[in-house]
């Protein structure tokens, strides 16, 4: 067997393989000899078929499957014997296999990049660091507090913090979007819950009244059909109610599992939540950031094999998630797709590098710690945990998970780390 190699760009290359006439036939030979110990032909006993007819009748099909079969074992020869790792499945082409002058093909990859980590002390991170103080503990305990209300209702007018029910509709360019009148809807005026501008338009109202109003709908809004546009909402006000907030006594603090009753229990309890909050938020920005700071001093070229599977699987993603799922993506979309693809691409390449280069393996103990912390906000977490370790593919996004962690985690032995104080409400802003 011959072998050449062009490169055809910087991941291209062009495989030519030569296999030799002998060697076709030489398989060829064997193939048909075994054909001829069961091959059935009027005339002649099993067995007893001279081979010049088994050649005549076998001959032509056999040869191309051989012909088949070296194609592939030959180009995996080849691939092994340069040293090349091809992305995605290599494009056969210019075949010839004519009989008597052997097998000559080419075929057309791309390569994975060999890639030289730059040293983990040239990356230069910024990591949060945050401690909780007593402000942060009182704003946890209103925030407890009016999870915990009871709604009392009201005939005066509306006002930040009531909750309302109503019946409302909405027409995006005369389009009706809500599939006519939604009914018996709770909002809660402040909470977030609606789009911007519309829950301010409930304030001042009492039950029974009715309103119009034009809110705009926020650009890169899911259903794109309504992203920067404006709506016209009729709504109708069933009832209005006001919180009723508890005290914290005794009995609140019992209510969340504290038997002791004691408000410094309680606090501590806060304490606690608050900082594996903190510890998860940390963990999670200090990641982005050795992230970012791996793709800015270790420029990859990209083979598009990669670049497009993942741009196929951001695809999926969020049409499976879109209120349309037959609407074709807009350039805007697409063009986010390809950036995020070439970010994810990227990204994986250098971890698996990282992980072969430093022989990382997955620890199994805070691969268990990872799924049982995950597991306790469920009814039964040992259910839970058991759920995971019986399903392979949901143990191994635990297993990646876990395993970026420990990059991380590496990493940060020796990149120049800054600290940067960050107070709590800025850390985890949605709390």
């Amino acid at each position: 067997m011959q072998v050449s190699v062009d490169e055809t760009s910087e991941l291209g290359r062009k495989i030519k393989v030569q296999v030799p006439e002998d060697e076709i036939q030489s398989k060829i030979a064997k193939r048909l000899q075994s054909l001829s110990q069961s091959a059935r032909i009027d005339g002649f006993r099993p067995g007893k078929v001279p081979s010049s007819i088994i050649r005549k009748r076998y001959g032509e099909p056999v040869r191309k499957e051989v012909v088949g079969e070296l194609i592939q074992s030959s180009l995996n020869d080849a691939l092994q014997e340069r040293e090349l790792r091809p992305v995605g499945v290599p494009t056969i082409d210019k075949t010839s296999a004519e009989s008597g002058q052997g097998l000559e093909f080419e075929a057309t990859i791309e390569i994975y990049p060999n890639i030289e980590l730059a040293p983990a002390a040239e990356l230069e991170v910024v990591r949060p660091v945050c401690e909780i103080n007593d402000v942060d503990i009182d704003a946890r305990i209103v925030k407890l507090r009016g999870q915990r209300a009871n709604w009392e209702e009201v005939e005066r007018e509306s006002d930040t913090g009531d909750r309302l029910t109503i019946s409302f509709s909405g027409t995006v360019d005369n389009e009706d979007f809500t599939n006519g009148t939604v009914d018996d809807f709770q909002t809660e005026i402040g909470g977030g819950q609606m789009i911007e501008g519309f829950e301010d338009q409930l304030i001042g109202l009492k039950a029974g009244e009715d309103k119009a109003f034009d809110v705009t709908f926020p650009e890169g809004y899911r259903n794109e059909k309504l992203s920067g546009k404006s709506a016209e909402f009729n709504i109708s006000v069933k009832k209005v109610e006001q919180p009723i907030i508890p005290e914290v006594d005794e009995e609140f603090v019992k209510n969340f599992g504290i038997e002791t009753g004691d408000l410094d229990d309680f606090r501590r309890a806060v304490r606690a939540n608050l900082e594996k909050e903190r510890d998860r938020a940390i963990g999670g920005k200090t990641k982005i950031a050795v992230m970012a700071a791996m793709l800015e001093n270790n420029p990859i070229n990209l083979p598009r094999a990669l670049i497009d599977q993942e741009v196929e699987q951001i695809k999926k993603q969020q049409a499976s998630s879109a209120a349309d799922t037959r609407q074709e993506p807009s350039e805007e979309q697409l063009d986010y797709f390809e950036t995020e693809a070439c970010r994810r691409v990227a990204l994986g390449l250098l971890l698996i590098e990282i992980v072969d280069k430093n022989n990382v393996k997955v620890d199994g103990v805070r691969v268990r710690s990872a799924i049982e912390e995950m597991s306790q906000s469920y009814e039964s977490p040992d259910s839970v945990v058991d759920w995971y370790y019986s399903n392979p593919k949901e143990l191994e996004k635990i297993e990646n998970m876990v395993l970026e962690e420990q990059v991380v985690d590496l990493i940060m032995e020796d990149a120049k780390v800054t600290d940067q104080p960050i107070d709590f409400s800025e850390l985890v802003p949605s709390h």
